[in-house]
């Protein structure tokens, strides 16, 4: 019987908490600082709650120059170059923007509108079809002079052929000719159509064309001042730009992806 009992003490752990065991962890979600590359990352909650990304929001969008009265020129402006900081050049970029403004105030262009132009855009993009940003530029000034205190829609007709002038067909190795054939003639037509609406719902007249000359002027004598090779906001900007679809000057629409 002795034996036996010594056997099952043998076979039969014993079982005891070992006081070096640790304590259990907690399942709380607990701020903790991640290394990513040379990078401290807040990870879990911590610098992710609502209030510090607020103040954080706060904090980079007073860093950014709101009311500053100092030209800090990085490449998204018009003509943006990095490093620049001129008062005259943010005057005269301020000038230039509130008439910008004033004429987008004064607009009655739609969505719809914008976004048949961006589309007939893309259109054209996509049959590898280009155009000559000078010579558009030119007809945008031509097309809202035309329509500047002028009652007629028919007026910005005249310029249809300048503008398809401005635009060369799609080539390869094969075939260099630059002629628009009837399709690529199609989609250009229609991205002028689109083009004339646009310029006509933004209403500009003549003072405020007027306005808008002296102040790129003034923009183009800065950037002679300041030895820069950036080229100036023009006229093509409010059509091809605007609310929406790049803010305006050289923004992100049609003309950034075309």
């Amino acid at each position: 019987m002795s034996r036996s009992r010594e056997m099952l003490r043998r076979l039969v752990p014993v079982w005891k908490r070992r006081d070096d065991t640790p304590p259990r962890r907690s399942k709380g979600m607990q701020p903790s600082v991640d290394n990513l590359e040379a990078r401290l990352v807040l990870s879990r909650l911590g610098a992710l709650s609502a209030p510090s990304m607020a103040s954080r929001a706060a904090i980079f969008a007073k860093a950014a120059g709101g009311g500053s009265t100092t030209s800090h020129l990085h490449g998204g402006g018009p003509g943006g170059m990095g490093g620049v900081k001129d008062t005259q050049l943010a005057a005269d970029l301020k000038t230039y923007q509130t008439t910008v403004n004033s004429v987008y105030q004064g607009s009655s262009v739609t969505d719809a509108q914008r976004l048949a132009l961006r589309d007939a855009f893309s259109a054209v993009k996509q049959a590898g079809v280009t155009y000559d940003p000078t010579k558009l530029a030119a007809v945008a000034d031509t097309v809202l002079a035309s329509l500047a205190d002028s009652d007629s829609s028919t007026t910005p007709e005249t310029s249809r052929a300048d503008f398809l002038a401005a635009f060369s067909g799609a080539t390869s190795s094969t075939d260099t000719d630059k002629t628009l054939t009837d399709d690529e003639t199609k989609l250009v037509n229609t991205a002028f159509d689109a083009f004339v609406a646009v310029a006509e719902g933004l209403s500009v007249d003549s003072t405020e064309l007027s306005a808008l000359a002296t102040a790129r002027a003034a923009i183009a004598a800065d950037y002679t001042r300041l030895n820069l090779t950036a080229t100036p906001p023009q006229n093509l900007d409010l059509i091809l730009g605007g609310p929406g679809f790049g803010g305006g000057p050289g923004g992100g629409g049609p003309r950034g992806s075309c």
